[in-house]
């Protein structure tokens, strides 16, 4: 049994951000919970199901910043979370790519362990990820 098998399911997939052929972050709503599968990510610790929240004002949409359009999430009256990709909905997604999405909740059943971490040991994973990304 997985984290919230309940939540987590294709039904409540809104979209995605990435590329839908190449583990997407896959996202979920439903009576104002929601949360996301982050598929492939630098940081190890960050791949999996993220843990569901709820308010009642979420909403998920793109807008210019720095002048790239990308997905930003709201809920409880301000920005959260502003991804490095455009979030698309599923109404612009066809058929064959909701069953690509829904693969996620399958692939992904337990709750991503950065949800659990210390401070000090996402300090120290951020760091690890940083130092693969500089030129020696």
């Amino acid at each position: 049994m997985g984290y919230r098998d309940d939540f987590y399911t294709a039904e409540n997939i809104i979209g995605y951000t990435g590329t839908v052929h190449a583990d997407p972050t896959v996202y979920f709503f439903r009576d104002h919970e929601y949360g996301h599968i982050t598929q492939n990510h630098g940081i190890a610790q960050n791949v999996g199901r993220g843990p569901v929240r709820r308010h009642e004002d979420y909403r998920i949409d793109n807008r210019d910043v720095k002048g790239e359009q990308r997905c930003v999430e709201y809920a409880n009256g301000k920005v959260f979370h502003i991804s490095r990709n455009v979030f698309v909905g599923k109404d612009a997604l066809s058929d064959e790519q909701m069953a690509v999405l829904a693969q996620s909740v399958t692939n992904h059943t337990e709750l991503k362990r950065w949800a659990t971490m210390t401070r000090g040991e996402k300090d120290a994973a951020l760091a690890a990820y940083k130092a693969t990304l500089t030129d020696e």
